[in-house]
């Protein structure tokens, strides 16, 4: 290490875990151990209903809210449930101390998405049905196993995602989450999902009614305002849209002078076939490889070299 000091323990595996069991106590938010010690209640209080792997130093508070009659009730209703993995660090409680929040370092966690769970969650969204993680950690592992806007694939491995106002959600639909500290990332979450400005409304009013704040506190359900469904297409579509209409006037301006200068120079017929073809094989071909370009490379400087070429 940077120290150079080396920490060992006297026990492994399933002997370090017991042992841990018996001298450790619960790893309450700093905001509770501070106001009391742990106790034996704590085991059962600070555990959700579907714990099922060791690894987390925290837990999802928001599904501290759910138990196994209220799950059987919301499947009877046609709730669908999928698991995920997100060993939370220590570093979720740390607070926002810069003013510039892209230099702010979220510390590094494990999580999973199995491709059972990644497949359940890309049929939703094909079928249109929302996706609504329950906790901030379920929403921060889902949009870094997400590679595009409505498809999520299988993650194994450590993440650092820090979502703040300006991100653009590519699964999430809605969140179900408590209310969480001023200066905390977790808020900065929400207000991306929200908006700063609906959060503070909603804050307010949760203030207002005395809402209990925090792990032990009450869950908010979080479903932000759609964009209509053209709108949303053209969001995720544009480069596609923008690559076919500039091949169309590019070719067109192509196919026009060409048959301008084949009867001008008596150009035989089945010659000037073969040479539009060609130019409608380039069109389906660039059709497939600009929006690609756009995404990688830029607008700009794919729109500049298309123009050249025209």
């Amino acid at each position: 290490t940077a120290t150079g000091l080396r920490l060992v323990f006297d026990a492994t595996g399933d002997a370090f875990d017991a042992a841990l069991q018996q001298v450790g106590a619960m790893p309450l938010p700093p905001y509770i151990a501070a106001l009391r010690a742990p106790d034996d209640q704590d085991r059962d209080d600070y555990q959700t209903v579907w714990a099922a792997r060791q690894g987390a130093v925290a837990a999802p508070t928001a599904s501290l809210h759910f138990d196994a009659p209220l799950l059987e009730t919301l499947a009877a209703q046609g709730v669908q449930f999928v698991h995920v993995t997100l060993h939370v660090g220590a570093g979720t409680f740390l607070p926002v101390k810069v003013d510039d929040v892209t230099t702010h370092r979220m510390h590094a966690e494990w999580g999973e998405v199995s491709p059972e769970a990644a497949e359940a969650i890309n049929r939703a969204k094909a079928e249109g049905r929302r996706v609504i993680p329950v906790g901030t950690t379920a929403l921060r592992l889902i949009e870094s196993a997400a590679p595009q806007v409505g498809r999520i694939s299988p993650f194994r491995g450590t993440t650092d995602i820090f979502i703040y106002p300006g991100y653009q959600f590519r699964v999430t639909d809605g969140l179900m989450t408590n209310f969480h500290l001023p200066k905390s990332t977790l808020l900065m979450l929400v207000s991306a999902l929200m908006g700063s400005e609906k959060i503070r409304e909603i804050y307010g009013h949760a203030v207002e009614r005395g809402y209990r704040f925090f792990s032990y506190g009450d869950a908010s359900l979080l479903i932000p305002k759609t964009r209509p469904a053209m709108i949303s297409v053209l969001r995720t579509t544009w480069p596609l849209l923008l690559g076919i209409l500039l091949l169309m006037v590019g070719n067109g301006m192509q196919g026009t002078l060409l048959g301008i200068r084949g009867g001008i120079e008596g150009i035989p017929t089945f010659q000037m076939s073969i040479v539009m073809a060609s130019y409608y094989g380039g069109f389906l071909l660039g059709s497939l490889t600009v929006p690609d370009l756009i995404k990688n490379v830029g607008p700009v400087r794919v729109f500049a070299a298309l123009g050249a070429l025209i």
